[in-house]
């Protein structure tokens, strides 16, 4: 934010920094879902038939899939989704949209306004919410819906942001019990089953509620060993699962319906584990033999690479040591970013701790900014 407010870091750079976050595992998904689309038979016989254009022709599937690589949507004549060949892609469109916002705006508002944009997106949502018995809306075409799809975008983004700002400077809590029971309690918020009339009311409060103080909570928390590990490549499975997810259930349906597997009530409700099973680990294998070299060629290609700050001379205050603390903290996070981190799970060696990522956060900016455009750097509060 610093960055952005001062100007050393230009929208368009922000911007350009975030594309290369989402497009890779994005452009698997779309030429994935855009397959799927011109393969699908002529009677879908799966519960996700109405997820995939089914008299769309083949020029329009094409057209669709052409829009969907610029984050935009498009309209078939047999759907009504913002994304017809892959329903997931509207929430990344609004992410688009709010990363704009705050390159633009956002990053520049005081305490004060972004408490008052998260309270009021919040009052809109929770209504909403309760008027339609919950928060499934944003994904289709109508201007109502389209706006409640950038409502949702913006109250989240900017609550993210509230609660970066508001996080307490202190070191986090070790334990892993407490990161588990944030987990459980996730998962079980997420596993409630249809309660009719109660629906909105448990959304809202999901929302507004829960997954900020989880988020609030779980930043103060840092777990050690195998647990940090799990929670990693979950986190590192995340994104290629929500792209992914939507062809690949229907592919699977697509062949599980035949006669004999999901006709068999006693294999069919083994199915969905073994879907997961399948899902998680491609996934994990996606991200770390595809898009992180993806991402990484194109640092490396654009000059998005860091270059390695002057540092000056040590002073009194400083002293040598401190300063070489200060380089190979750089030198860390560096290669980190360029995989290192990959192959310190392969040796089981410990994950940099939150602490430490947190301390060093000001070195990770370094790479946002053009060489001429660099400060001095100051000695970090935190020591590595």
């Amino acid at each position: 934010e610093n960055h952005l407010i001062t100007g050393a870091l230009t929208p368009m750079r922000f911007l350009a920094i975030r594309l290369v976050r989402l497009y890779p595992m994005f452009l698997v998904a779309v030429c994935l879902a855009t397959v799927v689309a011109l393969t699908r038979p002529e009677f879908e016989p799966n519960v996700l038939s109405k997820w995939t254009p089914s008299h769309s022709s083949a020029q329009e599937i094409l057209s669709s899939a052409a829009l969907t690589l610029f984050f935009l949507p498009s309209r078939l004549s047999d759907s009504v989704l913002l994304f017809p060949l892959n329903t997931a892609f509207w929430s990344l469109m609004f992410e688009v949209v709010v990363n704009v916002l705050y390159a633009c705006v956002f990053g520049k508002l005081s305490l004060k306004v972004l408490v008052s944009l998260v309270l009021g997106s919040g009052l809109c949502l929770g209504a909403l919410a309760l008027r339609r018995n919950g928060l499934e809306m944003g994904w289709s075409w109508g201007l109502g819906s389209i706006v409640y799809g950038l409502l949702r975008a913006v109250f989240g983004f900017a609550a993210g942001i509230l609660l970066m700002r508001m996080l307490p400077k202190r070191p986090p809590v070790s334990s892993n019990l407490r990161g588990l029971l944030l987990l459980s309690v996730l998962i079980a918020a997420l596993a409630i089953p249809d309660l009719g009339r109660l629906n909105g009311f448990i959304d809202a409060m999901a929302v507004m509620l829960l997954f900020p103080l989880a988020i609030w909570f779980g930043a103060q928390v840092q777990t050690q060993g195998a647990v940090l590990r799990g929670f990693f490549w979950l986190g590192a499975a995340s994104y290629p699962v929500y792209v992914l997810h939507v062809p690949l259930v229907i592919l699977f349906e697509r062949y599980t319906s035949q006669p004999g597997l999901g006709a068999n009530p006693n294999i069919a409700i083994l199915l969905p584990a073994v879907f997961l099973a399948v899902l998680v680990p491609l996934a994990v294998f996606l991200d770390r033999h595809y898009e992180q070299r993806v991402r990484r060629a194109i640092i490396n290609r654009y000059g998005l690479r860091a270059t390695r700050p002057t540092v000056p001379a040590p002073t009194a205050a400083q002293g040598a040591p401190e300063i070489q603390q200060e380089l190979a903290a750089y030198d860390r996070v560096i290669a980190s970013s360029l995989g290192a981190t990959e192959s310190s799970l392969k040796s089981e060696q410990p994950l940099p701790s939150e602490q430490t990522l947190n301390s060093e956060q000001t070195l990770i900016s370094e790479q946002l900014i053009k060489p001429d455009q660099r400060s001095r750097p100051e000695p970090s509060a935190n020591k590595s």
